[in-house]
Formats: C-alpha cells, structure tokens, sequence
C-alpha cells in the first residue's frame, strides 16, 4: 500500500521563509530541530496574505489567522536523540513543544483525551538527564533495551 504523505523538514541556519511557505502548503509529518520548531510555534499568519491581524492586547485573532504549526492535529510526537538535546541545551525548547501539543488538545500516551497523542523519545544512552527528562514530559514511559545495559 502507498501512503500518500506530505513530510517537511524545518531546522536552523538557513533562512526560515522557504520552510515557512513548505509548512503553510500542509503537511502530514513534521521533522524538525527544537529551535526552529519553536519559531515556527510562535509565528501566526494572515489568511488573506497580509500581516496577521491582532486584537488589542496584541494576540493573534485565530479568525483571521492561522498556526504555521498546528499543534492541535499533532497525534505524535517523536524525540530522537534526546540525549544530544540535552548536551547542546535544548531542554527549554523542548518543554515549549511539549506544552504547545498539550495546549493543543494532544494527551500523551495514557492520557485519556479524545485527541490522544502519543510520545517517543529515543536516545543511544539513557544518563541521569534523560530520565529526569522522560520522567517529566512522558506518561507512564517505558523503556526498551536493546543489547547489554549498564
């Protein structure tokens, strides 16, 4: 069977309009670095092409303007090398996403919501860090070993 996906990969050091045009052409699978994913989560635009329309207290108003990133729809969210993020200081960037999917309506694994979203995190090592960090931003996580641990 041939699934028809649409998968955009949006990352740092290179100018954000190209990618920003990919993401607003709609997208199934999202692949991304924390830095340039939280950009785009705090980026709104114009439905009619203008610059976004906002109310007084300077918010975005979602009649006239949409996310770049849709959290609300996001039904899976994967970490790879969890470890690395933590090493290059990515923790902050990675609690926004994180939050940004649950106010968006997504429950992790376990949580009970009618838009249940599912968490992965994947990580070569599995230091101090990583399980603070699991322990955190994952319900009920669970770990896989493959090969000798310790």
């Amino acid at each position: 069977t041939v699934l028809k996906l649409t998968a955009v990969c949006v990352y740092g050091g290179v100018p954000k309009g190209p990618q920003l045009t990919t993401c607003l052409a709609g997208f199934h699978i999202l692949i991304g670095t924390p830095g340039r994913i939280n950009d785009f989560l705090q980026e709104t635009v114009s439905l009619d092409g203008r610059p976004p329309k906002k109310a007084k207290n300077g918010k975005p108003i979602t009649a006239f303007n949409r996310e770049v990133i849709p959290m609300d729809r996001v039904k899976l969210l994967v970490l790879d090398e969890a470890d690395r993020m933590l090493d290059m200081g990515f923790e902050p960037q990675i609690k926004s996403i994180v939050e940004a999917a649950r106010k968006g309506g997504g429950t992790f694994a376990g949580g009970g919501s009618k838009t249940q979203m599912q968490s992965l995190m994947f990580t070569a090592t599995w230091p101090k860090s990583v399980q603070i960090m699991a322990a955190r931003y994952l319900t009920l996580p669970v770990m896989v070993t493959i090969g000798t641990s310790g």
